[in-house]
């Protein structure tokens, strides 16, 4: 292994929570700084970059158990309303506090979504959703 990637580490880690992710499993977090501590919390906005799967959720100031999502792997990640293979899947709606985390498709709403991930199944609402992860950036409907 080359020096300058020493210290590193493949698959889940663990982080302290930011905000209580108790049965948080399969919803998305970032991870931010917060007085010098690595925290993981669900995305504020809808453009965040959620990019870590709750893997074991904890409650606030607690450890959670996170796993990065990397596009040469599925991974499960709670749904938003119903979708079919295929789809191209954005953050929901933050504005509503219990869908926060979760995947829903990309709307015809006009505005700016990042798409995270592709749907590799048809899924409905609240399903742990298998899905590829992508990175298509922000795609702007019109």
């Amino acid at each position: 292994m080359s020096p300058t990637m020493s210290n590193t580490q493949q698959g889940p880690f663990s982080v302290n929570s930011g905000e209580d992710l108790t049965g948080k499993e399969g919803y998305l977090v970032e991870l931010a700084t917060t007085s010098g501590v690595t925290t993981a919390s669900l995305p504020n906005s809808n453009d965040d970059i959620a990019v870590f799967v709750v893997e074991d959720g904890g409650a606030s100031g607690e450890q959670t158990v996170v796993r990065p999502i990397y596009s040469n792997s599925q991974v499960r990640v709670k749904a938003k309303g119903t979708g079919n293979a295929g789809a191209k899947l954005v953050n929901a709606a933050v504005s509503t506090a219990a869908d926060k985390g979760k995947l829903r498709v990309l709307p015809s709403t006009a505005g700016d979504y990042r798409v995270v991930a592709v749907a590799l199944e048809s899924f409905v609402d609240g399903q742990l959703v298998l899905v590829n992860p992508v990175s298509l950036g922000v795609i702007t409907v019109s």
